[in-house]
This record gives structure tokens, sequence and C-alpha cells, in this order.
């Protein structure tokens, strides 16, 4: 696959402000504060899930869902202010083709992917708890089921 850049590593313990950009997301949300813990909330209720797809898709070598599943990942890490996600999310997905085996390397970004969304997930639930103590607990519960 010459020509391909190399995947973005992501740390094992990525920091905040390396992993989530909050002034996105606060431009995104307009500075509507209920927004960012609505977006916060649905992305924390469904990123699990999304990766759940995922990975029945790479169990069963099937690249067009896994391309698809990704594309939708990167739009909804885009919308929290997840770069790094982005990036890593899309570089697999341009590395898929139907009829072709998958990348080797596919198995290790989904593992990356999750790391990552848990860890913004967490990361989320702290942020909004010093600004929004009262949304904590509902964010902490999606937290603990993935």
């Amino acid at each position: 696959m010459a020509g391909l850049a190399p995947l973005p590593a992501v740390s094992r313990r990525p920091r905040a402000a390396h992993l989530i950009d909050f002034d996105y997301l606060d431009h995104v949300a307009g500075g509507d504060a209920n927004y960012v813990v609505l977006m916060a909330r649905l992305f924390c209720a469904h990123f699990p899930e999304e990766m759940f797809l995922l990975e029945v898709a790479c169990t069963r070598a099937d690249a067009a869902a896994l391309r698809q599943g990704l594309l939708r990942l990167g739009t909804t890490c885009q919308l929290m202010g997840l770069p790094r996600l982005v990036q890593l999310a899309h570089q697999l997905a341009e590395q898929l083709h139907p009829h072709k085996l998958l990348p080797a390397h596919t198995p290790a970004v989904l593992r990356r992917l999750r790391h990552g969304g848990t860890a913004a997930m967490s990361t989320l639930a702290l942020r909004l708890d010093k600004r929004y103590p009262d949304e904590l607990e509902s964010l902490l519960h999606h937290v603990e089921a993935a």
C-alpha cells in the first residue's frame, strides 16, 4: 500500500487537550451549554453500539459495512471535536475496498478507536461535571456501559 500515510498514534492515556477540541465543540454549539450536554449524551449513548457494529463487520470481513461504519463514526467524532479519531477512522475507511481482504492492521485500529472514544467519554463526563454537575450521573452511566 505505497503512498498511504502512516496511521496516527493514539497514546495510551490521551490528555483532554489532545483528544477533544473543546473550542470547536463550543463553536459548533454556538455557546449553548444545553446543546453541548445533549451532544455529549448522544455520543456516550451511541459510541459503544457503533464500535460493536464495526467489530462485527471486521469479524465478518465485510469491507463495505466497515467502511460505511467508519465514515459514520468519523462524522460523529467530528461533531464532538475529536480530530484524532476522525483522522484514524477516515484513514482506515480509505484503505478498505470491496471484494478485497481487510488490511492486517484493521483490528488494531478498531482497538485504538474504542480506546480513544472511551477516553473521550470519560473526559466529557469529567469536564461536564465541572460545568454541569447535574448531568454527570447520566453520562457516567453510559461510560460504565462501554
